[in-house]
Order: C-alpha cells, then sequence, then structure tokens
C-alpha cells in the first residue's frame, strides 16, 4: 500500500460503532484472595497470597506514567479476530481517544493493554503493546 493510500485511511467514527456496556461483578477482597489462593496453590509447590500495599508503578520494574492503577477503571474491547479472518480488514481500525470521549469518559487515562498495532503507521498488519497516559480527554 502506498503512503498516499495511508494519509487517506482515518479511524472509524465512533458514532458508527455498535456499542455494548455490561457490569462488571467486583467481589470483595477476602473473596478474591480465596480464588487465588485456591487457585496458585494447585498449581504451584509453594504459594502464597495476601493483601498488600499498592507498590509505586513509576518505579522499576514497572516504569508507568503514573503511581497507580486507582480511579474509574473499564475495560474496553474493541474488534476482535473476526476482523481478521477471513482477511486483515484494513478498514476497521481505531483511535482510543476519540472512543473514550465518546463514551463520555473525560478522566486523565491510564490506557494498558495489547491489540492489534497502527497498520497505518507501520505498512502492514501488527500488533501493539500500549502503555499510554492520555490527557485532556474532553
Amino acid at each position: 500500500m502506498s503512503s498516499k493510500e495511508f494519509s487517506a485511511t482515518h479511524p472509524l467514527k465512533p458514532s458508527d460503532i455498535n456499542f455494548t456496556t455490561r457490569k462488571l461483578h467486583q467481589p470483595p477482597l477476602d473473596e478474591l484472595i480465596n480464588v487465588l489462593r485456591e487457585g496458585v496453590t494447585k498449581n504451584f509447590a509453594e504459594a502464597s497470597v495476601e493483601l498488600a500495599d499498592c507498590p509505586n508503578f513509576m518505579e522499576w520494574p514497572y516504569n508507568f506514567p503514573r503511581e497507580g492503577l486507582c480511579g474509574d477503571p473499564v475495560i474496553l474491547d474493541v474488534g476482535g479476530p473476526s476482523y481478521l479472518l477471513p482477511t486483515f480488514q484494513r478498514e476497521k481500525y481505531y483511535n482510543l481517544k476519540t472512543l473514550l470521549q465518546h463514551l463520555n469518559y473525560k478522566h486523565n487515562t491510564l490506557a494498558i493493554g495489547a491489540g492489534a498495532g497502527p497498520w497505518p503507521r507501520v505498512g502492514s498488519n501488527c500488533e501493539v503493546c500500549c502503555l499510554k497516559q492520555l490527557f485532556q480527554l474532553n
């Protein structure tokens, strides 16, 4: 694909996307600890699970752009394997910032995750691992 074709390509408009929201179960901490403990001890000879203070994620080995994960968390799952089969669908790519704005998520946001990469910039189908602080979403 030529660079001219790349420059003519734009992310899908959020208004053209069908959004589904779901309320996620947030278990009490003691329930979460028990479930994790049960799973870990079944799979490892020596293991422990306990509640501890959160480390400063800005420090090594995490090197996040902010201290922690607290706030108003959202799981945003966009696209999926169906966009790759039977062939890579180049016309289906997104701008994370405009998606969050469309959902009225106007906080300063820490985006963490993996997914399809920015093929218009790379020139081919690719993957991305995202750790990005998004400011001024409103």
